[in-house]
């Protein structure tokens, strides 16, 4: 790629770094007062967005191995945030869904972030518009959808 188309990407990825690390750090100090590691949060905010999924679809949403999400489920769980229940297709598979406690962190956790983003001065028209480009320039990596991306911390 000649520097000259270069460098309008490099300027679009550090702003996009500097975006998640103001995402970041906000959610650090949340997710300390909620008891929570930033690991854990990935899966409570997956399911303040998709109560229900199961742990095989937590673990591809969350690009991870399931054993994490069972560790991660776990610590949830202690936490009194989510609670496991039997599928209703198939008793063997494990439905994920957020306590009333759980989904109170996950509502702190997002209006936290929503409220000190650095995103936050957009519009909506601008922010469906930077969803649009951002999928699009995701659209080659067929690995995750555009549905996952979107629900991503």
């Amino acid at each position: 790629m000649p520097a000259s188309q270069a460098e309008p990407l490099y300027t679009a990825a550090a702003a996009i770094d500097a975006i998640a690390q103001a995402h970041r750090a906000v959610a650090a100090t949340t997710l300390g007062d909620l008891g929570v590691s930033e690991a854990t949060a990935g899966l409570l905010w997956l399911l303040g967005n998709d109560p229900g999924c199961t742990m095989s679809q937590a673990a591809e949403r969350l690009s991870c191995d399931r054993s994490n999400i069972t560790l991660l489920a776990t610590q949830l769980e202690k936490r009194g945030f989510l609670e496991r229940t039997a599928d209703p297709d198939d008793g063997r598979r494990r439905n994920l869904h957020l306590t009333a406690d759980g989904e109170r962190a996950a509502t702190t956790l997002r209006d936290a972030i929503a409220t000190g983003s650095p995103l936050r001065h957009l519009t909506a028209e601008g922010c469906t518009e930077l969803v649009a480009l951002l999928q699009a320039s995701l659209a080659p990596d067929a690995s995750t959808t555009d549905r996952d991306r979107s629900q991503s911390i």
